[in-house]
């Protein structure tokens, strides 16, 4: 679904997050490690769904999904 800032996450994106605070222990104060961000990606890819079509494959998509999930989480973090 995209909103006004991009695409916007639903209860998968809250799912996610929820997971790696669980799997890794991240605590946002010091900020995600390199791997938490990594494990996020996988987490955020692992969520969708997407399908084949001539723009690209779902491996790509979903490749792409873990890429912009750890971009974005390592964003999010530098928030203060």
């Amino acid at each position: 679904m995209l909103g006004a800032g991009g695409v916007t996450g639903g209860a998968w994106l809250t799912g996610a997050l929820h997971a790696l605070v669980e799997e890794t222990g991240w605590d946002r104060p010091t900020g995600p490690s390199d791997a938490a961000a990594q494990e996020f990606g996988r987490l955020t890819a692992g969520a969708a769904k997407p399908i084949d079509d001539v723009r690209g494959t779902a491996a790509y998509r979903r490749h792409v999904l873990a890429v912009m999930g750890a971009r974005a989480l390592a964003r999010v973090a530098a928030i203060p």
